[in-house]
């Protein structure tokens, strides 16, 4: 006989993992350890979760699934006065994102909606169908590159990583240098979301085409 207090429904795997590192975050802002408006450490709590592979939360592309990618937004507080500038006004959301399936080996990458509204230069002016024009979007640039990026990083996955794919010691010397790079690339957009400011223009392209570059640099050409 069904009921709700089947066992099929109770809350298991990488859903019971997940409650678990809520409760905890939960735990540590009662107790003071979390502050309710440090943007850099929730921001930095939800990216360790998401790369957490033992509880399943983290599929990396390397098991039965592959994710399309990572995201994590932080939404800040209304302010009552002025504009949206992050300095004595309402700080803007940031949406951070790998443009990778796998977020431990990708960088979280900055991005607001304000240099993408149709009040702002630089309008994305995205038609009807998404899906039948992805390919004129990425080709005219409007998905800032992260589709190539996204390939790119599968077709290391497939190969066995970023370890397996760089061959030479420049190869490596790029591997080590993306790292670095990635490393302090996310930290400034942790930064970045902190403040709340609207990012500079063409600031998400550019931090893609930074990984995307240094990406190629470390693989070998098979």
């Amino acid at each position: 006989r069904f009921s709700t207090a089947s066992p099929a429904l109770a809350v298991a795997g990488r859903e019971a993992a997940a409650a678990r590192f809520l409760g905890t975050m939960a735990a540590d802002a009662s107790a003071g350890r979390l502050a309710p408006n440090d943007a850099v450490a929730w921001c930095a709590r939800a990216s360790a979760v998401l790369r957490d592979e033992q509880s399943g939360i983290c599929f990396r592309g390397l098991h039965d699934f592959c994710s399309t990618g990572s995201q994590i937004s932080w939404l800040p507080p209304r302010q009552p006065t002025g504009l949206a500038t992050g300095s004595g006004g309402v700080a803007l959301a940031s949406h951070l994102y790998t443009a990778a399936s796998d977020p431990l080996v990708a960088a979280y990458k900055r991005f607001t909606f304000s240099a993408a509204s149709g009040d702002a230069p630089g309008c994305i002016d995205l038609p009807a169908n998404e899906n039948s024009h992805a390919a004129s979007r990425e080709r005219s640039g409007e998905s800032f590159g992260s589709l190539t990026l996204w390939r790119q990083w599968r077709h290391v996955a497939l190969r066995g990583g970023l370890a397996r794919v760089s061959a030479s010691a420049a190869q490596k010397a790029a591997a080590i240098e993306l790292k670095g790079k990635m490393v302090q690339g996310e930290a400034e957009a942790l930064r970045a979301t902190a403040v709340g400011m609207a990012e500079p223009e063409g600031a998400f392209a550019r931090a893609i085409t930074q990984e995307y570059e240094l990406l190629c640099a470390a693989v070998a050409e098979y």
